[in-house]
């Protein structure tokens, strides 16, 4: 794996095609890269085997898998487990926090599109 010096800690994902090959990349620009522990970077992602995609989220700018870490979907700062699967020109791959955010929220008319079955994810600490 590619050692990048990172000002966030999480989990890099070791076979992308997991998810890529079971969704639909809505735009250009395709991430599916890693998912998020800590921004900035303050505790070490552990080792973890644990890792399930339970749903999608797609905007006209983002598209993200809600994603849960050893059971839980929630990390240490109260924003959810995700992957950015791809970005609309113009747009960044942080940009998935906010759809997020509203696709959990009771007002908003976006919805997170939950699988029928999970998809496992092989993904590796940094």
């Amino acid at each position: 794996m590619k050692k990048m010096k990172r000002n966030y800690n999480g989990w890099a994902l070791t076979n992308p095609e997991q998810l890529l090959n079971k969704i639909d990349v809505k735009h250009r620009n395709e991430i599916c890269d890693h998912i998020t522990l800590s921004y900035p970077a303050s505790q070490p992602a552990e080792a973890t085997e644990n890792v399930v995609a339970i749903g999608i989220v797609t905007t006209d700018t983002v598209q993200a898998v809600v994603v849960n870490v050893n059971g839980t979907n929630v990390r240490p700062d109260g924003k959810k487990f995700h992957v950015t699967i791809s970005v609309a020109d113009g747009h960044r791959p942080v940009e998935s926090n906010a759809a997020i955010e509203a696709a959990y929220s009771s007002e908003s008319c976006l919805n997170v599109e939950y699988f029928n079955i999970p998809i496992e994810i092989d993904v590796e600490a940094f």
